[in-house]
């Protein structure tokens, strides 16, 4: 597979995990990938958090579910023993900045003020986590961040997407220059993309465009 080496050093890149430590909350972030709710639900519990919120509407990660994103955690969370009452839904975003402002709007409405410089344990499908962090870096800049990919490899998720006809690759070059260009912008925090990163990622663009 010629282009699995540069691959996987950019999938890698794109999926930070941090030690763990206990948090406020663990928050799923919308994907058809249900490994995302599988793992706040291992982290709950494994008492990490008192609270699970999930995030998302229909979007462009959902592959065709029935129904919201963050619905489909919870069914799945709700199965793995997650109680009810500790689970938060924000089922109205569809991209990841929404995820943040509509979940902080969910948790004010529920009476959770001064939020902002809570301790917060982020999940993603993995290659989405760094966009993820450098999102709520942005929006929430007083906030503890904690990063948690659910356990994966590159060629496991090359499964993954291809199941739902996706290519995991062409995902992988379309996530790194989203992060250039919304850091440009100033949706995200602006973040330096190492060397190395750039060069594989120009391989692997020549690669899925060849």
């Amino acid at each position: 597979m010629a282009g699995a080496a540069p691959a996987e050093a950019v999938w890698k890149y794109l999926s930070p995990s941090d030690p763990l430590a206990s948090a406020d909350f663990i928050v799923g972030f919308g994907h058809f990938d249900q490994r995302i709710a599988e793992h706040c639900a291992a982290l709950y519990a494994k008492g990490l958090a008192p609270k699970v919120i999930f995030t998302g509407g229909a979007g462009s990660g959902s592959a065709g579910l029935a129904k919201t994103e963050a619905e489909h955690f919870r069914d799945t969370a709700l199965q793995l023993g997650v109680p009810l009452d500790d689970i938060i839904l924000e089922t109205k975003s569809t991209n990841t900045p929404e995820n943040v402002k509509m979940s902080l709007a969910v948790l004010a409405g529920l009476g959770h003020v001064s939020v902002e410089a809570d301790r917060f344990i982020l999940v993603a499908t993995p290659y989405r986590q760094r966009r993820v962090q450098l999102t709520c870096r942005r929006l929430l800049p007083r906030a503890t961040l904690l990063n948690s990919v659910p356990d994966s490899a590159y060629c496991h998720d090359l499964e993954v997407f291809a199941q739902v006809g996706e290519s995991l690759d062409r995902l992988l070059v379309g996530e790194v220059d989203r992060i250039k260009k919304y850091g440009d912008k100033g949706d995200i925090e602006s973040t330096h993309v190492p060397a190395d990163i750039e060069q594989a990622m120009a391989q692997l663009s020549d690669i899925v465009s060849g």
